[in-house]
């Protein structure tokens, strides 16, 4: 799945392609990760959580490929505007 979040800047339509793009390194480098495509949606929900509480780490390559994705910035106010509650 690909394309733009949306006008909506969805936060579920964020998180499914950070999923994706996790899971996709995962598998191509599995070597440079301490988890299994089976503890991903924890993964995901331990960033989602992180991204509210603004602790992520968002320098990682899967994160700038999300945020590329998505088509949103991939700057902390950026980030910052999409994960507000």
């Amino acid at each position: 799945m690909t394309g733009n979040i949306g006008a909506d800047n969805s936060v579920a339509r964020f998180m499914q392609i950070y999923e994706e793009e996790l899971r996709k390194a995962i598998v191509l480098s599995p070597d440079q990760y301490c988890y299994s495509l089976a503890e991903a949606p924890a993964v995901v929900e331990r960033m989602e959580n992180a991204l509210y509480n603004r602790s992520a780490n968002i320098g990682s390559p899967t994160f700038r490929r999300t945020c590329k994705r998505c088509g949103i910035k991939h700057t902390v106010a950026a980030i910052n505007a999409l994960f507000v509650r």
